[in-house]
């Protein structure tokens, strides 16, 4: 027999399905102050599930779905009406994301939105912001996903110009590094296909201007973390340094074998999608003349959570 279970009014929930990575966050919250309870992330990697004709597998379906199974139990005494659950990039193309949306709805047990690039990159820029002071200098987001990259520019809370490329960790890495080999040749070519990518919006971008640049999420936080302990940085990311890594990976052959021949910070879980993303942010800094990135520990699900209670609860951000 199937007890009812207590909701607790005061819990809110977030879940980001990345197309490497799905996210969930839960707070509390009881008018006055927000506490993390709890956090769960799972290395999906739901745009490798894709098939040459561009629907989620078999495969995919039951990786996806066995995870949304799990956040649903974890989540299980969160209000329905506190629980924010959204999809992106590669939702976004999947042409089975309908049916991906029936199951899943029955496996997690609340409603999953895909949201658009545009929306996407405004609630990464939530999120990032809540960790920054309101100082009015222009701010420079960016977050690489596994299918898309957002830039973002905004001055405290609030954003003035969003940008989504199709070009992620994931996406990269399965143009131009399939095989996990990496050379100079085929990274020089994921960087230049970026560039490219990029290019048509650098023009804008870099005529609004920016006076800080913050950077969101496991590829940039990764980035971060291995400069930091490879004394390459003291953990903000800068040109130099992830050249410096590039030079390593080339050596080595891959990140595998970097990591076995001392390159330190990088973890398993991200070993298959690194030099990806390595590429999207090495073309960034390139095209947008960055010189130095600082990393945040906040994006899109804390974006989902800040945005429900400025809704339900009225609170500014």
């Amino acid at each position: 027999m199937q007890t009812n279970i207590i909701k607790d009014q005061n819990l809110y929930a977030a879940i980001d399905l990345g197309s490497n990575s799905f996210h969930m966050i839960v707070i509390h919250y009881d008018g006055q102050e927000i506490q993390v309870i709890d956090k769960h992330k799972e290395m999906i990697r739901l745009r490798s599930g894709l098939d040459k004709d561009g629907n989620l597998t078999e495969l995919a379906f039951n990786k996806a779905m066995a995870c949304l199974k799990k956040m649903g139990d974890l989540i299980k005494k969160v209000p329905a009406s506190q629980v924010k659950a959204v999809g992106t990039s590669t939702l976004r193309s999947a042409k089975n994301s309908k049916l991906f949306l029936e199951k899943s709805y029955q496996a997690l047990g609340h409603k999953i939105q895909i949201i658009s690039g545009e929306e996407e990159a405004h609630l990464i820029y939530q999120g990032v912001s809540q960790d920054l002071l309101n100082n009015d200098k222009k701010r420079f987001v960016m977050d690489i996903g596994g299918g898309s990259t957002e830039y973002i520019l905004g001055k405290n809370k609030h954003h003035h110009h969003l940008t989504s490329i199709e070009m992620g960790c994931v996406r990269m890495t399965q143009q131009f590094f399939g095989e996990g080999l990496i050379t100079d040749k085929n990274m020089n070519k994921a960087i230049e296909h970026c560039r490219q990518l990029l290019h048509p919006h650098s023009h804008k971008l870099l005529a609004k201007g920016w006076e800080e640049t913050i950077g969101a999420s496991g590829s940039i936080k990764s980035i971060g973390k291995i400069l930091q302990e490879n004394e390459l940085t003291q953990g903000e990311i800068t040109l130099a340094g992830m050249l410096t890594i590039c030079d390593k990976l080339i050596a080595a052959g891959s990140a595998e074998l970097a990591v076995k021949q001392g390159l330190k910070g990088l973890k398993e879980e991200r070993i298959p999608v690194f030099a990806g993303g390595l590429s999207v942010l090495i073309a960034s800094f390139y095209e947008l003349n960055i010189k130095s990135m600082q990393v945040s520990s906040s994006a899109l699900r804390e974006g989902l959570i800040y945005d429900m209670l400025e809704e339900l609860n009225g609170i500014q951000k």
